[in-house]
């Protein structure tokens, strides 16, 4: 599903800072707001705030504790079937069979972990949910906001925002 982009109007003095996109969304951050546009049936739905009101960023795992219980729970049936093995011959069949029961399970609770990031504030919430190679661009868009919050700040506050000094060549 991909996302259906709507124009954003910048407000004065409004820059674009980077965006980042994803299979059903994409997040723009400006000088002011952050912006994450979504498709959800069919509809482009918007969620956004301006970066004074940006209250925490959260990033944790999003796990199936389900699936590693259910994977446990068939390799202590297998562990059990392969130990009474000797009384029936069809246990080591049936040992065998919750053993790859058992590590399809595990594999399963392996890939299907997401990465979560949260931009929080009172109002309102922005979530993604990523993960494979997606996840390694979140820290550095992360650290983006930070710093476009920190400046935003400044400017509220009425103090010159620094510039970062370039790095010179020897």
């Amino acid at each position: 599903m991909k996302t259906q982009e709507r124009k954003i109007r910048m407000l004065p003095g409004e820059r674009s800072i980077t965006r980042a996109h994803g299979p059903a969304h994409s997040l723009i951050l400006t000088n002011t707001r952050i912006i994450q546009q979504r498709a959800a049936k069919g509809a482009a739905e918007s969620t956004g705030f301006f970066l004074e009101n940006l209250d925490s960023v959260e990033t944790t795992t999003k796990t199936r504790p389900n699936l590693l219980l259910a994977a446990i729970v068939c390799f202590c049936m297998a562990f059990f079937a392969a130990i009474m093995g000797d009384s029936h011959e069809l246990l080591p069949v049936v040992a065998g069979f919750m053993a790859m029961i058992s590590f399809a399970l595990f594999m399963a609770y392996i890939v299907m972990r997401t990465r979560v990031v949260a931009f929080r504030s009172q109002r309102s919430d922005i979530l993604i949910h990523s993960s494979g190679k997606a996840i390694q661009s979140v820290p550095r868009f992360i650290e983006l906001v930070e710093k476009a919050k920190a400046e935003r700040m400044l400017t509220l506050a009425g103090l010159k925002v620094e510039e970062e000094p370039e790095e010179q060549s020897a």
